[in-house]
């Protein structure tokens, strides 16, 4: 949680963890855990109100926090919501210590691990590039088939990586293409190719035949030309990637490429 500068971010983090635990969680069942009232909570989350130190405190509690994590939290309480500017001046520099002595556990990389491991983050930064988008999260969760919660959730983790940001109430991809280290075992990325995968299970059901395109081939190889095989793979995603990115033609759906190469055969019995 250290990777979070605003209080709100901690909490709406918290949510939206629950409601992937739960997908019956609501807003109202979280002010409930927390010991607040359900309108209160909204007007906290949206800014429209502070909190007080002990509010925070009890917050905290209601919460499954470490001790510099409650210390955290409580700091960035105070640095945003106190009346004493010498108070929020020392809270704040209270905070940057806590964090500073937490940044070699890499937590910084909680937000990029998110955005990699739920495929929704992605869909939504190229959602930004179609004609008629709109920043709207109602119209977002509809367009995704993602709850509101995932949706502002995924706004938000988005904004504080650099990813997406805010120009006159209007969202824009700050970054034209993304990856990640090939060839790099990580929960993150398997996570996020499992969701690709059950979309996939979904659409070759759903989707008429004239827009996707499933196939596969099934092939004798020598596994010395996996090397080029992935090369040429990958070499083909960038020329497809190249296709529909250049030009100025306006776009109307957001696509997933998903290519799959394994071994079908079993290892030999030793």
């Amino acid at each position: 949680m250290f990777h979070f500068s605003r209080y709100q971010d901690i909490l709406e983090d918290e949510l939206d963890r629950r409601y992937k635990t739960n997908p019956m969680y609501s807003m109202r069942a979280f002010a409930r855990d927390l010991d607040i009232h359900p309108s209160r909570l909204c007007e906290v989350l949206q800014g429209k109100q502070g909190l007080s130190e002990s509010s925070a405190s009890k917050i905290t509690a209601s919460l499954d926090l470490s001790k510099n994590e409650r210390d955290y939290f409580v700091n960035l309480v105070i640095a945003q919501d106190s009346r004493s500017k010498t108070m929020r001046v020392v809270a704040k520099k209270n905070a940057s210590k806590i964090r500073e002595l937490h940044q070699e556990t890499k937590l910084m990389d909680i937000d990029s691990f998110r955005v990699i491991s739920d495929w929704y983050h992605f869909a939504l930064m190229e959602l930004t590039t179609l004609e008629g988008f709109s920043s709207d999260p109602a119209w977002i969760s509809q367009k995704l088939g993602i709850s509101l919660v995932e949706t502002r959730a995924a706004i938000g983790r988005l904004k504080r990586v650099g990813l997406l940001i805010e120009k006159d109430h209007r969202l824009f991809q700050t970054e034209e293409a993304l990856g990640t280290p090939n060839d790099v075992a990580s929960s993150a990325i398997k996570k996020f190719h499992k969701q690709i995968l059950e979309k996939a299970a979904v659409a070759v059901e759903t989707q008429p035949t004239d827009s996707r395109e499933f196939g596969c081939e099934l092939m004798a190889i020598n596994k010395n030309q996996l090397a080029k095989l992935k090369e040429c793979i990958r070499k083909f995603r960038k020329e497809v990637a190249t296709l529909v990115g250049g030009g100025a033609s306006p776009k109307s759906s957001v696509y997933a490429l998903s290519l799959q190469l394994f071994d079908l055969t079993q290892e030999d019995p030793k």
